[in-house]
């Protein structure tokens, strides 16, 4: 039998594809918390129509990673009353520091293995349904204007070619993964950012999202640079 144990504040975009080798009565553990996203129906209809044994665990957010330790407290726990032979344990995660439990237990005679999720969320990318958190209103931020540098004068004292005007109004995920660790929803706090035109919208919506109080403060301060860049007001 195999278990798939999915550290869901780390990979909110898993999908049922991205367990490897599942079959029926495999065994799904789900470990998630306030701060992220919600499972989507199509991960709870492929686990219903597989017949697969699946356990939900909610985490308390504000203490550092509770959620790492309670998945590897509950990953020795099924390693304790499985069969070393014929069952596998498989970590769903970005955080490579899960790696050392696949070494620990390998060494052991148990296999663990980690499978990360490559995908990211593109900056033009929408969220196709929004739930009662992601509401976004039709305010538009402000685009930030760059000026490409102009070609230098003809010798014939030509007038100069005109700078290109180049719009930029939306922070990317690379960018906002700059700040925000993968912990803090940057997926999902990139969108509130490209929504909304001024900071008091957003500290709002992300405290709709985070609902630990120093957390979202924590999140909303740690974007002081693009708030600048962005003109948000």
């Amino acid at each position: 039998m195999k278990y798939y144990l999915i550290d869901y504040e780390n990979v909110t975009m898993v999908r049922f594809d991205d367990l490897i080798g599942i079959k029926k009565k495999d065994g799904v553990i789900i470990f998630y918390s306030e701060s992220c996203p919600k499972m989507s129906l199509d991960m709870m209809f492929y686990i219903t129509q597989m017949k697969l044994k699946y356990k939900l665990f909610k985490t308390a957010v504000g203490r550092p990673n509770s959620l790492d330790f309670q998945l590897s407290s509950y990953l020795g726990y099924l390693i304790h009353k499985s069969d070393k032979k014929k069952d596998k344990f498989f970590i769903v995660s970005n955080d490579k520091g899960y790696d050392c439990l696949k070494e620990f237990w390998g060494e052991k005679g148990y296999r663990v293995e980690r499978i990360g999720i490559a995908r990211e969320i593109s900056a033009s990318a929408k969220p196709k349904t929004l739930n009662n958190r992601q509401r976004f209103t039709s305010a538009k931020p402000v685009p930030t204007i760059t000026l490409a540098p102009q070609k230098p004068s003809e010798p014939n004292n030509e007038t100069a070619t005109k700078p290109e005007v180049v719009v930029q109004n939306k922070v990317t995920y690379a960018e906002i993964s700059k700040y925000l660790t993968n912990r803090e929803c940057p997926s999902q706090i990139m969108n509130i950012f490209n929504s909304y035109a001024t900071k008091q919208e957003i500290y709002r919506e992300i405290s709709r999202v985070i609902k630990d109080p120093k957390l979202s403060g924590k999140v909303y301060h740690k974007l002081d640079l693009l708030y600048d860049k962005y003109n948000k007001q």
